[in-house]
């Protein structure tokens, strides 16, 4: 990397956006705009005029993100007439306030914080692949005729903020993000930049009170609030107890059919490969004292390489339940991340 580039990239992970699509099949997807108002009083009542209502609608797309891809460090495309400017937002939630967050965000638009290199080096200088993006997502603002959304970026959400129709446009694929994920981003979005513009001195860490549509159940209601939201769903300590109930009332039932070969001829017939609740449960337990009898501390990352037989699903338990973090290793990618360490 050169000077510039090793400056702005130092300690960036690429980040990108989880799939929200809610299929698992994307053969058929669709760009499609999803678009709500904007009302700018309360950016006004504090004295921001357009220049810095963008940018504070930058920093909550920012946060927001950032939540949605466990990171407080996001790198986003700022769309300009001569092209895409990188940016990058970070932010210590324990320290660093909305103004100061906001600030950052303005000096991005300005272009002072942002690199002076192309697409294709920062994604030469993260070794992604020729399909990823190294934006997290899209800003701009609309309206200009000479906005242009390059075509490489199709895949990606794309925030536009129409400050004369004041409306605020989240632009993305119907293979990365259901409509209506897309309307409770957009909702959320608009909900944290009324709170940062009303209170700049508050620090990040402290979440703006979300309407019970908007917040996050698990870490924003307490247990007893969060059972009347998902009733369906017990309290548990960690993921893998939700299946204890399955454990003591089905402890025979398959947990999980695994079917080593699949066809689409409704003349054959295969036999899966099962697991049951009691043994997946048995087995998980025992490597996870396996793992913790071998200095396994929360949250250390286990690899795991393999197919995705009902072994698989034992050592998925496991792992989680030793309290480590279980990372999937891709097979065809084995040789390249090895090389890496």
């Amino acid at each position: 990397m050169d000077s510039d580039s090793d400056a702005f990239l130092t300690g960036y992970k690429h980040v990108a956006m989880p799939d929200l699509s809610e299929s698992r099949l994307h053969d058929n997807s669709t760009i499609y705009v999803k678009s709500i108002s904007l009302d700018l009083i309360p950016f006004q009542e504090r004295g921001l005029e357009i220049y810095d209502s963008t940018a504070l609608l930058l920093a909550s797309f920012c946060n927001i993100l950032g939540l949605y891809c466990a990171s407080s460090d996001i790198m986003v495309g700022i769309l300009s007439v001569g092209g895409v400017i990188p940016s990058r937002l970070r932010w210590d939630a324990d320290s660093m306030l909305w103004g100061d967050l906001v600030d950052n965000s303005r000096r991005s638009l300005d272009g002072s914080a942002g690199a002076k290199f192309t697409e294709s080096e920062l994604k030469a200088n993260l070794v992604l692949e020729k399909d990823q993006s190294p934006f997290t997502a899209l800003f701009g603002l609309e309206g200009s005729e000479d906005l242009h959304i390059p075509g490489d970026f199709c895949r990606i959400p794309v925030l536009l903020f129409n400050p004369s129709a004041g409306l605020l446009s989240f632009r993305t694929s119907s293979c990365l993000i259901h409509p209506s994920a897309a309307d409770q981003l957009l909702s959320q979005i608009l909900v944290l930049s009324v709170y940062a513009a009303q209170n700049p001195t508050s620090k990040i860490s402290s979440p703006p009170p979300y309407p019970v549509g908007l917040a996050s159940a698990v870490e924003c209601l307490s247990t007893d609030a969060r059972a009347s939201v998902y009733g369906h769903i017990r309290p548990v300590a960690i993921a893998t107890d939700f299946i204890l109930p399955y454990v003591q009332a089905y402890s025979d039932a398959p947990a999980v059919c695994w079917y080593p070969t699949l066809s689409v001829d409704p003349k054959d017939k295969f036999d899966p490969e099962t697991l049951s609740y009691g043994d997946l449960h048995v087995q998980a337990n025992k490597l996870a004292r396996y793992l913790i009898s071998r200095q396994l501390k929360p949250e250390d990352r286990v690899a795991v390489c393999m197919d995705r037989n009902p072994l698989f699903h034992i050592v998925l338990f496991g792992v989680l339940r030793a309290g480590g973090c279980y990372v999937p290793v891709c097979t065809k990618k084995l040789y390249f991340l090895c090389s890496l360490i």
